[in-house]
């Protein structure tokens, strides 16, 4: 629930969300400035990423999105990202194979078969929780 307050003739807005240390000061120009990018919360080294992966720095990485629902049109949808930071519900799938095996898991994890067997397995909104990727091995 986001709360907004005007000060100083409709210039100034606080943003208010259910966190308390999520107060956000923008004034109405930044909205409106198509060049104004908006920060992260939070940053991550670098570095600290690349030690943690042992490994070759690759250019991006596979994962899935975990939130589901059995009556979607579809139940598994993988993708294949750049470098980037993805929060709990993008679980990423690391692998130490090459570029092109990985592309080709890219395919069998949005092969309709796959996509079925995943919506029979589903017990609840999310892909983690349930068996459904545990019983895919």
């Amino acid at each position: 629930m986001a709360k907004s307050t005007n000060t100083v003739a409709g210039t100034k807005r606080v943003f208010y969300t259910k966190r308390d240390d999520a107060i956000d000061l923008q004034n109405l120009v930044d909205h409106q400035n198509p060049e104004f990018m908006a920060q992260p919360r939070w940053w991550v080294d670098e570095q600290e990423v690349s030690r943690l992966l042992e490994g070759p720095t690759k250019p991006g990485f596979l994962g899935f999105k975990d939130i589901t629902s059995s009556t979607n049109q579809r139940t598994m949808i993988a993708a294949a990202i750049p470098w980037s930071g993805v929060t709990n519900h993008f679980p990423l799938i690391l692998t130490n194979q090459s570029a092109r095996l990985e592309m080709c898991l890219l395919a069998n994890l949005n092969s309709f078969a796959l996509d079925y067997a995943a919506r029979q397995k589903v017990g609840g909104v999310t892909l983690k929780a349930s068996s459904t990727v545990k019983g895919f091995r």
